[in-house]
């Protein structure tokens, strides 16, 4: 027991350093001092939910205090939903296939949750194999005129082999639906998170770190209201309220290490993480066959 509350303080320590309200944490950490038969599954989950409870004090605040800075601001001053760079950006585009060719070395499995009509996808779908792009419907033929029109290569009959279409249902357990378990090295969720409630987002981040490899990579856009750009698009188009903050609270709790906070345009913000870890040598994913492509297939498409 000894062990567990020093664990615990230095769990609340960290917390410290993050200048959080800790109140609630060290009242946890006195009371657990009296224990002695509490099982560690026991502590553990009731530190987990002060975690929570003090985070969305803090959450709540910021809440209030940015939707009094930003009060004057009027959404349909900036933003028409017709605006079809909303659900499409070169920029982002291109800074997505950037951070991808950083890592295409890795030719490992990699996976896309909410693919739409493939957008953001073309690059991913070249660079690794096998692809698994999961959605709440199948946006096949969708998805290859948007690849056909970047690309004429991209076709079904050069790509289809190593792609793994899968419908999913709402309740955000990507292990359920055939994605190998610790296998993919990358994973992307574009215009996503913005749609999700926090207990939502907190259910995708832990599917993400669940089929990830050690070392591996996921790749998340969402809305930041700190940002005035941003918080216009509160509301507007189902977009939740959300913040770095809030963000930074879910994919610590998720075990996550943030490899970057960006601003790829004024209207959407991003982060890159990475699962702990180092990643190891190409592995086939469970259950697949050897989808690999030599470099003259790779540089042909």
């Amino acid at each position: 027991m000894t062990n567990i509350i020093k664990n615990l303080q230095d769990v609340i320590d960290s917390i410290k350093i993050k200048s959080l309200n800790y109140a609630q944490l060290h009242t946890l950490l006195t009371d657990l001092t009296k224990l002695k038969d509490t099982k560690l599954e026991d502590i553990l989950t009731s530190l987990d939910n002060k975690i929570g409870e003090t985070n969305a004090l803090q959450d709540s605040k910021e809440i209030a205090y940015l939707q009094d800075k930003f009060s004057n601001i009027k959404s349909k001053t900036w933003w028409n939903n017709s605006n079809t760079d909303v659900q499409f950006s070169p920029i982002l585009e291109k800074y997505i296939d950037t951070h991808i060719n950083s890592i295409i070395d890795w030719r490992l499995p990699a996976c896309e949750i909410g693919y739409g009509y493939g957008h953001y996808s073309l690059q991913m779908v070249l660079a690794f194999n096998p692809v698994y792009l999961l959605d709440l419907q199948k946006y096949y033929n969708q998805c290859y005129g948007t690849w056909t029109s970047k690309n004429r290569n991209a076709t079904k009959e050069n790509l289809d082999r190593k792609i793994f279409w899968i419908t999913v249902d709402s309740n955000c357990d990507i292990t359920k639906h055939q994605v190998p378990y610790k296998q993919m090295g990358y994973v992307q969720c574009i215009n996503v998170f913005q749609y999700l409630t926090p207990d939502n987002m907190k259910a995708y981040l832990k599917s993400m770190y669940n089929i990830l490899r050690p070392g591996g990579h996921a790749l998340i856009t969402y809305t930041n209201a700190s940002i005035p750009t941003q918080f216009k698009m509160v509301g507007e188009n189902g977009y939740r309220f959300f913040t770095q903050t809030r963000m930074e609270h879910l994919v610590d709790r998720a075990g996550f290490t943030v490899q970057s906070w960006d601003e790829p345009t004024s209207k959407i913000s991003s982060v890159i993480l990475q699962k702990p870890g180092r990643i190891t040598s190409i592995l086939k994913a469970i259950g697949t066959t050897n989808y690999d492509i030599d470099k003259r297939s790779r540089n042909k498409i």
